[in-house]
Order: C-alpha cells, then sequence, then structure tokens
C-alpha cells in the first residue's frame, strides 16, 4: 500500500469512546508491537497462533513465518479469512466496587486474507524484514549469513493483507488513585533464574 492507495476500512469497536480512528496511530503500533495473534477457522474448528510478525505500510500487509507442517500453512494454502490482533497491557486500575475495576490497554484488530508467498523474492525480502525489527542491531553479512537459497525451502511465509482494522485506547490520567502495575513474572525468567 503505497500512500496514494486507501488505508484500510476502519471497523468501529463497540466501545466507541475508546475507538482509535488515527491510522497512523495504527500503523505505528503496528510496526513496534513484538507479538501478535492471528486467528482463523479450519475444518470447522477455531485455531489462534501466536507469531512474531512484521507489519510493512506500504504494502499493508503483516508478515509472519513457520515450519512447512501444522494447521497455520494448511489454512494459509485454502486462503482463508482472518483475523489478527496485537495488544499491550497498561495499569490495572482499582476502584471503590469490584464491576468498576478496569484496566489501561491499547489494542488493534484486522481483518483480512492469510495466504501463502510463493514468489522468492518476496519471501527472502518478508524474512529480511524480520530479521530486522527483531535484530535491528544486526546486519546481514556483518554480524550474520544472509538468508540462503536452502533456508526459503525450510519455512513458509504469509501474506496477511489487511482489509479493514480498528484501534482501541484505555489509558488514564498518570495520576490515577491507586493505579499499579501487573507484576513482571514470566515463565521464561522463571526457569532460567539462579
Amino acid at each position: 500500500m503505497n500512500a496514494t492507495q486507501k488505508f484500510p476500512s476502519f471497523q468501529k469497536p463497540r466501545r466507541t469512546e475508546m475507538a482509535v480512528e488515527d491510522a497512523s496511530w495504527i500503523q505505528d503500533f503496528l510496526l513496534h508491537a513484538s507479538f501478535g495473534v492471528i486467528a482463523f477457522i479450519q475444518d470447522e474448528q477455531p485455531y489462534l497462533h501466536t507469531n512474531l510478525f512484521v507489519y510493512e505500510t506500504e504494502r499493508g500487509a503483516i508478515y509472519m513465518h513457520s515450519g512447512l507442517k501444522g494447521r497455520m500453512p494448511a489454512a494459509a494454502s485454502k486462503g482463508l479469512p482472518a483475523c489478527f490482533t496485537v495488544i499491550e497491557m497498561g495499569r490495572l486500575l482499582p476502584a471503590s466496587k469490584a464491576i468498576s475495576f478496569d484496566v489501561e490497554y491499547a489494542s488493534v484488530v484486522a481483518f483480512g486474507q492469510l495466504t501463502i508467498l510463493a514468489d522468492r523474492a518476496q519471501r527472502r525480502h518478508s524474512l529480511q524484514l524480520l530479521l530486522d525489527k527483531y535484530a535491528p542491531h544486526l546486519k546481514p553479512a556483518i554480524d550474520y549469513q544472509p538468508i540462503q537459497p536452502e533456508e526459503l525451502d525450510k519455512t513458509v511465509v504469509y501474506q496477511f493483507a489487511i482489509e479493514s482494522w480498528s484501534g482501541k485506547l484505555n489509558q488514564e490520567d498518570e495520576d490515577f488513585p491507586g493505579a499499579y502495575y501487573y507484576p513482571d513474572w514470566s515463565v521464561l525468567k522463571q526457569a532460567t533464574s539462579p
């Protein structure tokens, strides 16, 4: 998607007071979110797949990769419609009544088509975009061997073409009474700590 093309249509969330209609905010969120979840239905079974991803502004598309076998390549080979989401949790917001407790968050939900990229040059480009996003301090041919042709044969690269999207933001003032962050706990940190 280039600058002369229209942005994907905006889908209004139910909670309209939290809706973000600014396409640049949505794009910025997609550019910086650390991981996302894609959802689709395959053989009448809902399925969610959490994955690293990269958003390419120019094409209005999200790229991911996986192994050669599994539910995701099977679904993408059928060109199934899909839904993709990213979310960031902020502070928990206590209240005097349990029903009024709240949480700060930002989220984007996108709807579109999940397909497998066949073109080798585009697959290489998409995988390099992933490397550039998650390892921006490392350079191909300097810090690591660039993507090799045989490596392209060992992975499936997906394009999620965005057809519509919506953004939501729930954020309170910095001095919200009693606001706190959920404790930073990680199963990975627990497994590696002494």
